[in-house]
């Protein structure tokens, strides 16, 4: 990393990135998920995504709040979806 003369701004060198690899890899890994290989799913990402960390039933029990909160709007949505067909279902066409 270079220093400017601005100490609040430093340039950073590009990280080296073997472009058709990764297409290839990316191929490899659409053709996994088209087939529902899901452990290969898992592995060619780790692979091709360094940083990538599974959570779950297959990776580590720690998931971050952002996760948490998607889930729990998830299912709040299926609830309110399924009150809304319960409530449809109560109203018969006589009724309306």
């Amino acid at each position: 990393m270079r220093k400017t003369p601005n100490d609040l701004i430093h340039i950073g060198n590009p990280i080296p990135f073997d472009g058709e690899h990764f297409l290839t890899r990316l191929q490899d890994l659409m053709d996994a998920a088209c087939e529902n290989r899901e452990r290969d799913i898992r592995s060619m990402v780790r692979e091709i995504v360094g940083t990538y960390r599974p959570a779950g039933a297959h990776g580590s029990s720690y998931k971050n709040e952002d996760y948490e909160l998607f889930l729990r709007r998830k299912g709040q949505t299926k609830n309110q979806e399924s009150n809304q067909i319960a409530d449809s279902e109560k109203t018969s066409p006589a009724d309306a």
